[in-house]
C-alpha cells in the first residue's frame, strides 16, 4: 500500500538525518503491510536501527528478532540484532548472530568487526587486532569501524600517535555517523595538550549522537583541565 510505502521511506530519510525520533514517528502507518516481504523487512530495519541509535536496544532486539524469524537469511538484520546483544552485554548472543553470519558469508566486514569488537570488550588485544584488520581488509577505504576499533585498541595501549592516526582515517571515510571516533580523537588531543581541537571534536559527537554519555563527561573533564592552575 502506497501509504505505507511512504511510511517507510520517510523512515529511513529521517534516520540517514539522523532524526531517529522522527522515523519512528513515520511507522506506525506502517504497521499492517500486508503480505510484501520487502516492505515488511525495510519497515523493521528502520526500526530496528532508530531505536538502536536512540539507545533503546531492548526494542531493537525485539523488532531484529521478529525480522531474523521470518527471514532467517537477512543479513543485516542478525548484524543489527548482534549490534543491539552486544550494547547490552549479551556478549555470547551477540557472537552467536556474527558467527552466523560469517557461516553465511565469510568475508562479512560488519561481522568481523563487531566480532573483533567483543575481544576487545574482553581484552583479548592480540585477536582483536587480527579480527579488525580482517575487516579492513575487505573494505580499506570504505568501512569506519576497523579503523575505529584500532584506534580504541591503540589507545589503550597508550600508543597515542597510532590511535590518532586510526581515528583520523574513520572520521575521513565517513565524518557524518557514528561519535566514538571523535570520542577517541579528543581523548588523544586532551593527553596531547591540545584542548580547543578536542573540544571541537566532542562538540560533533555530540551532532552525531546527541546525549552521549562519553561526550559529556569528557567535556566536563576538559572543562576542569582548564581551570586547574
Amino acid at each position: 500500500p502506497r501509504a505505507a510505502e511512504g511510511a517507510v521511506v520517510r523512515a529511513h530519510l529521517a534516520i540517514i538525518r539522523h532524526d531517529h525520533r522522527g522515523a519512528l514517528q513515520e511507522l506506525p502507518a506502517a504497521a499492517s503491510i500486508g503480505t510484501d516481504r520487502l516492505l515488511a523487512r525495510s519497515r523493521d530495519l528502520a526500526e530496528g536501527w532508530a531505536h538502536s541509535n536512540l539507545d533503546q536496544h531492548l526494542q531493537a532486539v525485539a523488532v531484529f528478532e521478529q525480522l531474523v524469524k521470518r527471514e532467517p537469511d537477512d543479513l543485516l538484520g542478525r548484524i543489527g540484532l548482534g549490534n543491539s546483544l552486544l550494547a547490552l552485554d549479551r556478549r555470547r548472543e551477540a557472537e552467536a548472530q556474527f558467527d552466523e553470519v560469517l557461516r553465511r558469508d565469510p568475508d562479512n566486514r560488519f561481522a568481523l568487526a563487531e566480532r573483533a569488537m567483543i575481544r576487545f570488550v574482553e581484552g583479548d588485544d592480540a585477536g582483536a587486532e587480527v579480527g579488525f584488520r580482517a575487516a579492513l581488509a575487505q573494505a580499506p577505504s570504505a568501512y569506519t569501524c576497523p579503523y575505529e576499533g584500532l584506534g580504541l585498541l591503540y589507545l589503550r595501549q597508550g600508543r597515542l600517535g597510532e590511535a590518532g592516526e586510526h581515528f583520523e582515517k574513520a572520521i575521513e571515510i565517513n565524518p557524518e555517523i557514528e561519535y566514538r571516533k571523535y570520542d577517541g580523537l579528543a581523548r588523544v588531543r586532551m593527553r596531547e595538550g591540545r584542548l580547543d581541537e578536542a573540544e571541537t571534536l566532542l562538540q560533533r559527537s555530540l551532532l552525531n549522537h546527541p546525549g552521549g554519555a562519553e561526550a559529556t563527561e569528557l567535556l566536563a573533564e576538559l572543562a576542569r583541565m582548564r581551570a586547574a592552575p
